[in-house]
Protein backbone atom coordinates (compact mmCIF):
# COMPACT_ATOMS: atom_id res chain seq x y z
CA UNK A 1 0.00 0.00 0.00
CA UNK A 2 1.15 3.78 -0.66
CA UNK A 3 1.33 5.55 2.17
CA UNK A 4 3.37 8.95 2.92
CA UNK A 5 5.51 8.26 5.71
CA UNK A 6 4.48 8.43 9.08
CA UNK A 7 6.59 10.73 11.40
CA UNK A 8 5.31 9.48 14.95
CA UNK A 9 4.41 6.40 16.29
CA UNK A 10 1.15 4.76 16.65
CA UNK A 11 -1.30 5.81 19.63
CA UNK A 12 -4.79 5.12 18.11
CA UNK A 13 -7.68 2.91 18.84
CA UNK A 14 -9.91 0.55 16.91
CA UNK A 15 -13.27 0.74 16.49
CA UNK A 16 -12.67 -2.28 14.66
CA UNK A 17 -10.04 -4.22 14.42
CA UNK A 18 -6.25 -4.85 16.25
CA UNK A 19 -5.09 -2.34 18.39
CA UNK A 20 -1.03 -0.83 18.24
CA UNK A 21 0.23 1.64 21.13
CA UNK A 22 2.55 3.79 21.69
CA UNK A 23 3.68 7.29 23.34
CA UNK A 24 2.07 9.61 21.13
CA UNK A 25 -0.45 9.93 18.59
CA UNK A 26 0.00 9.88 15.09
CA UNK A 27 -0.35 12.82 12.68
CA UNK A 28 -0.41 13.60 9.07
CA UNK A 29 3.20 14.59 8.37
CA UNK A 30 3.99 18.12 6.20
CA UNK A 31 0.25 19.71 6.79
CA UNK A 32 -1.37 21.88 9.60
CA UNK A 33 -4.94 22.32 10.66
CA UNK A 34 -6.15 25.60 11.12
CA UNK A 35 -8.98 27.58 11.84
CA UNK A 36 -8.71 31.52 11.42
CA UNK A 37 -10.58 34.31 13.65
CA UNK A 38 -13.94 35.86 11.48
CA UNK A 39 -12.36 38.53 8.36
CA UNK A 40 -9.20 36.70 8.58
CA UNK A 41 -7.59 35.97 4.93
CA UNK A 42 -6.15 32.41 4.01
CA UNK A 43 -4.13 34.46 1.39
CA UNK A 44 -2.55 36.88 4.10
CA UNK A 45 -1.40 33.54 6.10
CA UNK A 46 -0.31 31.76 3.14
CA UNK A 47 1.61 34.94 2.18
CA UNK A 48 3.36 35.23 5.56
CA UNK A 49 4.49 31.73 5.99
CA UNK A 50 4.82 30.50 2.65
CA UNK A 51 1.96 27.92 2.91
CA UNK A 52 -0.44 26.92 0.50
CA UNK A 53 -3.59 24.90 0.44
CA UNK A 54 -4.26 22.56 -1.89
CA UNK A 55 -8.15 22.19 -3.72
CA UNK A 56 -10.84 20.45 -1.08
CA UNK A 57 -8.35 21.22 1.91
CA UNK A 58 -10.77 24.00 3.03
CA UNK A 59 -14.02 24.51 4.79
CA UNK A 60 -14.26 28.48 3.70
CA UNK A 61 -17.45 28.54 5.36
CA UNK A 62 -16.12 28.07 8.55
CA UNK A 63 -12.96 29.15 7.98
CA UNK A 64 -10.91 26.30 8.52
CA UNK A 65 -8.18 25.58 6.19
CA UNK A 66 -5.55 22.61 6.16
CA UNK A 67 -2.07 24.08 5.27
CA UNK A 68 1.18 22.59 3.66
CA UNK A 69 3.64 23.66 5.21
CA UNK A 70 7.07 25.06 3.23
CA UNK A 71 9.46 21.78 2.55
CA UNK A 72 11.39 20.80 5.82
CA UNK A 73 9.42 22.64 8.10
CA UNK A 74 8.75 21.07 11.58
CA UNK A 75 4.91 20.67 12.01
CA UNK A 76 5.31 21.37 15.59
CA UNK A 77 6.99 24.91 15.31
CA UNK A 78 4.24 26.01 12.83
CA UNK A 79 1.47 24.90 14.90
CA UNK A 80 2.90 26.90 17.71
CA UNK A 81 3.51 29.75 15.47
CA UNK A 82 0.32 29.99 14.64
CA UNK A 83 -1.47 29.72 17.40
CA UNK A 84 0.52 33.02 18.26
CA UNK A 85 -0.74 34.85 15.30
CA UNK A 86 -3.65 37.23 16.28
CA UNK A 87 -5.40 35.87 12.70
CA UNK A 88 -5.48 32.70 14.20
CA UNK A 89 -8.30 31.03 16.29
CA UNK A 90 -6.49 27.86 16.46
CA UNK A 91 -4.05 25.69 14.72
CA UNK A 92 -3.26 22.32 15.40
CA UNK A 93 -1.65 18.50 14.08
CA UNK A 94 -4.08 17.18 11.44
CA UNK A 95 -4.17 13.73 13.43
CA UNK A 96 -4.78 10.74 12.40
CA UNK A 97 -7.80 7.95 13.33
CA UNK A 98 -6.46 4.48 12.47
CA UNK A 99 -9.03 1.69 12.40
CA UNK A 100 -7.41 -0.87 10.52
CA UNK A 101 -4.77 -3.31 11.39
CA UNK A 102 -1.83 -1.34 12.47
CA UNK A 103 0.58 -3.98 11.05
CA UNK A 104 -0.09 -3.09 7.72
CA UNK A 105 -1.38 -6.60 6.71
CA UNK A 106 -4.62 -7.34 5.77
CA UNK A 107 -7.60 -8.97 7.82
CA UNK A 108 -11.48 -8.94 7.00
CA UNK A 109 -13.24 -7.27 9.48
CA UNK A 110 -16.23 -9.62 8.63
CA UNK A 111 -17.25 -13.10 8.27
CA UNK A 112 -19.78 -13.81 4.74
CA UNK A 113 -23.04 -15.50 6.30
CA UNK A 114 -25.88 -16.38 4.47
CA UNK A 115 -28.39 -14.68 4.52
CA UNK A 116 -30.93 -16.78 7.31
CA UNK A 117 -28.11 -15.15 9.44
CA UNK A 118 -29.32 -11.53 8.98
CA UNK A 119 -32.90 -12.99 9.50
CA UNK A 120 -31.98 -14.68 12.73
CA UNK A 121 -30.22 -11.95 14.01
CA UNK A 122 -31.55 -11.52 17.72
CA UNK A 123 -29.97 -7.91 17.62
CA UNK A 124 -33.64 -5.98 16.96
CA UNK A 125 -35.28 -7.99 19.77
CA UNK A 126 -33.27 -6.93 22.43
CA UNK A 127 -33.20 -3.01 21.39
CA UNK A 128 -37.09 -3.31 21.14
CA UNK A 129 -37.30 -2.47 17.45
CA UNK A 130 -41.03 -4.61 16.20
CA UNK A 131 -42.56 -2.31 19.28
CA UNK A 132 -40.85 0.72 17.95
CA UNK A 133 -42.02 0.23 14.32
CA UNK A 134 -45.40 0.79 15.57
CA UNK A 135 -44.72 4.37 16.97
CA UNK A 136 -42.01 5.20 14.08
CA UNK A 137 -39.87 3.71 11.18
CA UNK A 138 -37.63 6.95 10.94
CA UNK A 139 -39.68 8.41 7.82
CA UNK A 140 -38.02 11.76 7.34
CA UNK A 141 -34.88 11.26 8.99
CA UNK A 142 -31.30 11.65 7.49
CA UNK A 143 -28.93 9.58 9.10
CA UNK A 144 -24.93 10.56 7.72
CA UNK A 145 -22.75 8.04 7.70
CA UNK A 146 -18.94 9.92 8.55
CA UNK A 147 -17.01 6.22 6.65
CA UNK A 148 -15.58 3.97 3.74
CA UNK A 149 -18.31 4.48 1.46
CA UNK A 150 -21.60 2.36 1.17
CA UNK A 151 -22.86 -0.20 -1.39
CA UNK A 152 -25.55 1.78 -2.35
CA UNK A 153 -26.42 -0.95 -4.57
CA UNK A 154 -27.39 -3.71 -1.74
CA UNK A 155 -31.01 -5.33 -1.88
CA UNK A 156 -31.29 -3.73 1.81
CA UNK A 157 -30.08 -0.63 0.83
CA UNK A 158 -31.12 0.10 -2.44
CA UNK A 159 -33.71 3.32 -2.38
CA UNK A 160 -32.46 4.47 0.99
CA UNK A 161 -28.94 6.25 0.19
CA UNK A 162 -28.75 9.80 -0.56
CA UNK A 163 -26.00 11.00 -2.83
CA UNK A 164 -23.38 12.15 -0.78
CA UNK A 165 -19.62 13.24 -0.56
CA UNK A 166 -16.34 11.45 -0.87
CA UNK A 167 -13.90 13.91 1.29
CA UNK A 168 -10.72 11.59 -0.26
CA UNK A 169 -11.45 12.20 -3.36
CA UNK A 170 -13.22 15.07 -3.79
CA UNK A 171 -15.88 13.52 -5.98
CA UNK A 172 -19.40 12.00 -5.42
CA UNK A 173 -18.21 8.85 -5.66
CA UNK A 174 -18.91 7.41 -2.43
CA UNK A 175 -19.93 3.77 -3.57
CA UNK A 176 -18.30 1.05 -1.70
CA UNK A 177 -16.96 -1.29 -3.85
CA UNK A 178 -13.89 -3.89 -4.81
CA UNK A 179 -12.73 -1.65 -7.27
CA UNK A 180 -11.94 1.51 -4.72
CA UNK A 181 -9.78 -0.78 -2.46
CA UNK A 182 -5.94 -1.84 -2.53
CA UNK A 183 -5.98 -5.73 -3.36
CA UNK A 184 -2.32 -6.00 -3.56
CA UNK A 185 -1.11 -7.62 -0.93
CA UNK A 186 -1.80 -11.58 -0.74
CA UNK A 187 -5.12 -11.39 -2.53
CA UNK A 188 -7.31 -9.68 0.19
CA UNK A 189 -8.69 -6.38 0.37
CA UNK A 190 -8.44 -4.17 2.75
CA UNK A 191 -8.98 -4.70 6.04
CA UNK A 192 -11.47 -2.07 6.98
CA UNK A 193 -13.57 -3.16 3.52
CA UNK A 194 -17.58 -3.02 3.87
CA UNK A 195 -16.98 -1.13 7.35
CA UNK A 196 -19.27 2.05 5.77
CA UNK A 197 -21.84 -0.66 4.35
CA UNK A 198 -22.25 -2.85 7.34
CA UNK A 199 -22.99 0.48 9.78
CA UNK A 200 -25.33 1.97 7.09
CA UNK A 201 -27.19 -1.53 7.31
CA UNK A 202 -27.52 -1.29 10.97
CA UNK A 203 -28.75 2.23 10.65
CA UNK A 204 -31.62 1.84 8.11
CA UNK A 205 -32.26 -1.85 10.19
CA UNK A 206 -33.15 -0.08 12.98
CA UNK A 207 -35.05 3.04 10.83
CA UNK A 208 -35.59 1.34 7.83
CA UNK A 209 -37.83 4.62 6.23
CA UNK A 210 -34.65 6.66 7.30
CA UNK A 211 -32.54 7.78 5.14
CA UNK A 212 -28.79 7.49 4.74
CA UNK A 213 -26.47 10.12 3.74
CA UNK A 214 -23.12 8.61 2.73
CA UNK A 215 -19.73 11.16 3.40
CA UNK A 216 -16.76 9.11 2.98
CA UNK A 217 -13.86 10.26 5.13
CA UNK A 218 -12.13 7.09 5.81
CA UNK A 219 -10.09 4.97 3.55
CA UNK A 220 -10.20 0.99 3.00
CA UNK A 221 -7.02 1.00 5.81
CA UNK A 222 -9.45 2.53 8.24
CA UNK A 223 -7.35 6.00 8.04
CA UNK A 224 -9.31 9.28 8.42
CA UNK A 225 -7.99 12.68 9.78
CA UNK A 226 -9.48 15.43 12.18
CA UNK A 227 -9.91 17.72 8.92
CA UNK A 228 -11.64 15.05 6.94
CA UNK A 229 -13.74 14.10 9.96
CA UNK A 230 -14.65 18.29 10.40
CA UNK A 231 -15.38 18.28 7.14
CA UNK A 232 -17.90 15.34 6.98
CA UNK A 233 -19.60 16.82 9.77
CA UNK A 234 -19.90 20.12 8.27
CA UNK A 235 -21.23 18.69 5.21
CA UNK A 236 -23.78 16.50 7.28
CA UNK A 237 -25.34 19.84 8.90
CA UNK A 238 -25.20 21.60 5.47
CA UNK A 239 -27.12 18.44 3.84
CA UNK A 240 -29.42 18.62 6.48
CA UNK A 241 -29.14 15.47 8.41
CA UNK A 242 -29.99 14.68 11.69
CA UNK A 243 -27.90 12.28 12.62
CA UNK A 244 -24.00 11.36 12.08
CA UNK A 245 -22.62 8.26 12.83
CA UNK A 246 -18.25 8.35 13.42
CA UNK A 247 -17.66 4.33 13.74
CA UNK A 248 -13.75 5.68 14.21
CA UNK A 249 -11.73 7.02 17.32
CA UNK A 250 -8.27 7.58 18.30
CA UNK A 251 -6.08 8.20 21.63
CA UNK A 252 -5.61 12.27 21.39
CA UNK A 253 -8.42 14.80 22.01
CA UNK A 254 -7.92 17.84 19.79
CA UNK A 255 -9.52 21.00 20.62
CA UNK A 256 -10.35 22.11 17.39
CA UNK A 257 -12.75 18.58 16.65
CA UNK A 258 -14.33 18.97 20.28
CA UNK A 259 -15.23 22.78 19.06
CA UNK A 260 -16.33 21.22 15.53
CA UNK A 261 -18.39 18.44 17.46
CA UNK A 262 -20.01 21.83 20.19
CA UNK A 263 -20.85 23.71 16.84
CA UNK A 264 -22.46 21.06 15.00
CA UNK A 265 -24.59 19.51 17.83
CA UNK A 266 -25.87 23.35 18.47
CA UNK A 267 -26.82 23.12 14.80
CA UNK A 268 -29.28 19.93 15.54
CA UNK A 269 -27.01 17.56 14.37
CA UNK A 270 -26.89 14.12 16.97
CA UNK A 271 -23.35 12.93 16.59
CA UNK A 272 -22.97 9.13 17.95
CA UNK A 273 -19.68 7.82 17.88
CA UNK A 274 -18.24 4.46 19.07
CA UNK A 275 -16.07 3.71 22.41
CA UNK A 276 -13.78 2.15 21.19
CA UNK A 277 -12.11 -1.57 21.38
CA UNK A 278 -9.10 -1.70 23.93
CA UNK A 279 -10.75 -3.38 26.71
CA UNK A 280 -9.92 -0.50 29.07
CA UNK A 281 -11.84 2.90 30.71
CA UNK A 282 -9.52 5.33 28.40
CA UNK A 283 -11.61 7.66 26.50
CA UNK A 284 -11.02 7.19 22.72
CA UNK A 285 -11.99 10.38 20.83
CA UNK A 286 -14.27 11.79 19.44
CA UNK A 287 -16.36 9.88 21.81
CA UNK A 288 -14.34 10.79 24.65
CA UNK A 289 -15.75 14.41 24.09
CA UNK A 290 -19.59 13.45 25.06
CA UNK A 291 -19.20 16.16 27.46
CA UNK A 292 -19.55 18.73 24.50
CA UNK A 293 -23.02 16.76 23.55
CA UNK A 294 -22.01 13.39 21.39
CA UNK A 295 -23.12 10.00 22.61
CA UNK A 296 -20.48 7.64 23.15
CA UNK A 297 -21.42 4.01 22.78
CA UNK A 298 -19.85 0.89 24.00
CA UNK A 299 -20.85 -2.64 23.39
CA UNK A 300 -22.60 -5.35 24.97
CA UNK A 301 -23.65 -8.80 24.38
CA UNK A 302 -27.39 -10.47 23.98
CA UNK A 303 -27.50 -10.58 27.44
CA UNK A 304 -26.61 -7.40 28.43
CA UNK A 305 -23.37 -8.15 29.57
CA UNK A 306 -20.29 -5.77 28.40
CA UNK A 307 -18.26 -6.70 25.27
CA UNK A 308 -15.21 -7.91 27.03
CA UNK A 309 -13.13 -6.07 24.19
CA UNK A 310 -15.14 -2.49 24.23
CA UNK A 311 -14.38 0.09 26.44
CA UNK A 312 -15.92 2.08 29.33
CA UNK A 313 -16.25 4.13 31.66
CA UNK A 314 -17.86 7.56 32.94
CA UNK A 315 -17.82 9.30 29.83
CA UNK A 316 -19.81 6.40 27.87
CA UNK A 317 -22.99 7.74 27.07
CA UNK A 318 -25.34 4.44 25.87
CA UNK A 319 -24.55 0.83 25.60
CA UNK A 320 -25.73 -1.30 22.86
CA UNK A 321 -25.06 -4.89 20.95
CA UNK A 322 -22.11 -5.18 19.51
CA UNK A 323 -21.04 -8.74 19.47
CA UNK A 324 -21.35 -11.16 16.33
CA UNK A 325 -24.21 -8.67 14.52
CA UNK A 326 -25.14 -9.39 11.35
CA UNK A 327 -25.26 -6.84 8.81
CA UNK A 328 -25.25 -5.88 4.65
CA UNK A 329 -22.28 -5.94 3.30
CA UNK A 330 -20.68 -4.85 -0.15
CA UNK A 331 -21.89 -7.16 -3.02
CA UNK A 332 -25.12 -8.21 -1.82
CA UNK A 333 -24.06 -10.79 0.39
CA UNK A 334 -24.05 -10.31 4.74
CA UNK A 335 -21.43 -10.14 6.90
CA UNK A 336 -21.18 -10.99 11.18
CA UNK A 337 -18.80 -8.78 12.79
CA UNK A 338 -18.58 -7.42 16.47
CA UNK A 339 -17.00 -4.36 17.78
CA UNK A 340 -17.74 -0.60 18.98
CA UNK A 341 -18.11 0.41 15.26
CA UNK A 342 -21.58 -1.78 14.85
CA UNK A 343 -22.74 -0.35 18.57
CA UNK A 344 -23.11 3.20 17.21
CA UNK A 345 -25.33 3.02 14.36
CA UNK A 346 -27.60 0.87 16.47
CA UNK A 347 -28.38 4.03 18.55
CA UNK A 348 -27.59 6.46 15.30
CA UNK A 349 -31.14 4.31 14.11
CA UNK A 350 -33.03 4.94 17.63
CA UNK A 351 -32.07 8.56 17.04
CA UNK A 352 -33.50 8.86 13.68
CA UNK A 353 -36.67 6.58 15.33
CA UNK A 354 -36.45 9.54 17.85
CA UNK A 355 -36.06 12.72 15.49
CA UNK A 356 -38.82 11.37 12.88
CA UNK A 357 -41.24 11.84 15.94
CA UNK A 358 -39.83 15.11 17.17
CA UNK A 359 -39.04 17.39 14.65
CA UNK A 360 -38.58 20.49 16.47
CA UNK A 361 -36.70 19.41 19.45
CA UNK A 362 -32.62 19.85 20.08
CA UNK A 363 -30.08 17.27 19.66
CA UNK A 364 -29.28 17.42 23.53
CA UNK A 365 -33.35 16.81 23.92
CA UNK A 366 -33.01 14.14 21.51
CA UNK A 367 -29.77 12.43 23.22
CA UNK A 368 -31.40 12.66 26.84
CA UNK A 369 -34.27 10.67 25.50
CA UNK A 370 -32.48 7.65 24.58
CA UNK A 371 -30.27 8.31 27.95
CA UNK A 372 -33.18 8.25 30.15
CA UNK A 373 -35.56 5.87 28.31
CA UNK A 374 -32.18 3.02 27.79
CA UNK A 375 -32.60 0.14 30.19
CA UNK A 376 -30.60 -0.22 33.33
CA UNK A 377 -27.79 -2.78 33.11
CA UNK A 378 -25.02 -1.91 36.23
CA UNK A 379 -26.62 -5.01 38.25
CA UNK A 380 -25.85 -7.48 35.27
CA UNK A 381 -22.32 -5.73 34.90
CA UNK A 382 -20.45 -5.77 38.62
CA UNK A 383 -17.56 -3.79 38.87
CA UNK A 384 -18.71 -2.08 35.63
CA UNK A 385 -21.40 0.59 37.29
CA UNK A 386 -21.59 3.69 36.11
CA UNK A 387 -19.30 2.95 33.34
CA UNK A 388 -21.12 1.51 31.02
CA UNK A 389 -23.33 4.59 30.42
CA UNK A 390 -27.29 4.99 31.69
CA UNK A 391 -28.35 1.98 30.23
CA UNK A 392 -28.68 -0.43 26.96
CA UNK A 393 -30.21 1.03 24.36
CA UNK A 394 -33.89 0.73 24.34
CA UNK A 395 -35.65 1.66 21.22
CA UNK A 396 -39.47 0.79 22.18
CA UNK A 397 -39.18 2.93 25.33
CA UNK A 398 -37.51 5.82 23.29
CA UNK A 399 -40.61 6.52 21.24
CA UNK A 400 -43.14 6.16 23.77
CA UNK A 401 -44.07 2.53 23.82
CA UNK A 402 -44.48 0.57 27.42
CA UNK A 403 -43.18 4.06 28.90
CA UNK A 404 -44.90 7.84 29.20
CA UNK A 405 -45.50 8.83 25.62
CA UNK A 406 -43.13 11.69 24.05
CA UNK A 407 -44.60 15.32 24.33
CA UNK A 408 -42.61 16.52 21.50
CA UNK A 409 -45.02 14.10 18.60
CA UNK A 410 -46.00 16.54 16.23
CA UNK A 411 -48.72 14.15 14.97
CA UNK A 412 -51.42 15.59 16.98
CA UNK A 413 -54.15 13.57 15.33
CA UNK A 414 -52.53 10.46 15.55
CA UNK A 415 -53.01 10.05 11.46
CA UNK A 416 -49.12 9.05 11.03
CA UNK A 417 -48.69 12.16 8.94
CA UNK A 418 -47.65 16.25 10.38
CA UNK A 419 -49.64 18.63 8.22
CA UNK A 420 -50.97 21.91 9.09
CA UNK A 421 -54.02 20.89 10.83
CA UNK A 422 -51.52 18.99 13.37
CA UNK A 423 -50.27 22.89 14.24
CA UNK A 424 -54.23 23.57 14.34
CA UNK A 425 -54.67 21.02 16.76
CA UNK A 426 -52.00 22.13 18.60
CA UNK A 427 -52.47 25.57 19.08
CA UNK A 428 -55.76 24.16 20.39
CA UNK A 429 -54.61 22.24 23.02
CA UNK A 430 -50.86 23.13 23.36
CA UNK A 431 -48.21 20.38 24.49
CA UNK A 432 -44.53 21.23 24.33
CA UNK A 433 -43.35 20.04 21.21
CA UNK A 434 -40.59 22.06 20.43
CA UNK A 435 -38.55 21.21 23.77
CA UNK A 436 -38.32 24.83 25.65
CA UNK A 437 -40.06 23.41 28.63
CA UNK A 438 -43.47 25.16 27.90
CA UNK A 439 -46.37 24.52 26.24
CA UNK A 440 -47.98 27.77 24.69
CA UNK A 441 -48.31 28.73 21.50
CA UNK A 442 -44.87 28.91 19.98
CA UNK A 443 -45.30 25.26 19.80
CA UNK A 444 -47.55 25.55 17.05
CA UNK A 445 -45.94 28.34 15.61
CA UNK A 446 -42.80 26.28 15.39
CA UNK A 447 -44.66 23.45 13.66
CA UNK A 448 -46.36 25.93 11.20
CA UNK A 449 -42.21 27.03 10.47
CA UNK A 450 -41.20 23.57 10.17
CA UNK A 451 -43.73 22.54 8.04
CA UNK A 452 -43.44 25.80 5.63
CA UNK A 453 -39.41 24.70 5.07
CA UNK A 454 -40.43 21.67 3.39
CA UNK A 455 -39.00 19.15 5.58
CA UNK A 456 -40.00 15.49 4.21
CA UNK A 457 -41.33 13.91 6.85
CA UNK A 458 -44.59 11.14 7.04
CA UNK A 459 -44.99 8.86 9.77
CA UNK A 460 -45.03 4.90 7.88
CA UNK A 461 -45.29 1.91 9.53
CA UNK A 462 -43.31 -0.69 8.31
CA UNK A 463 -45.32 -3.13 5.41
Amino acid sequence: MNRRPLKLPFALALACGFVAHADEPLFEPDRVFVRLQPGASIASINATYGTTVRPGDSIPSRNMYLLDLPEGASESTFVDLLAADSRVLRSDFNFYTIDGNPNGTTRRMYLSVPPADYDSDATPGVVGVPAAWTQSTGAGAIVAVLDTGVDSSHPLLAGRVLSGFNFLTNTTGTLETLQNVDTSLNGEFDELYGHGTLVAGLVTRLAPDSRVLPVTVMDSDGMATIFRLSQGLFYAVDRGAHVANVSMGMETDPQLLREVISEVEAAGLIVVASAGNRANNNPDYPAGASNVGLLAITATNDADQRAAFSNYGTWVSLSAPGVDIVSPVPGGGYGIASGTSLSAPLVAGGAALVRSICPLVSSEQIDAILRTRSTPIDSINPGFEGQLGTGRLNVAAAVGVGAPPLTCDCDRNNDRRVTLHDAYLLALQPVDANGDGVANSQDATDLKNWLRRGEPRQLLTRP
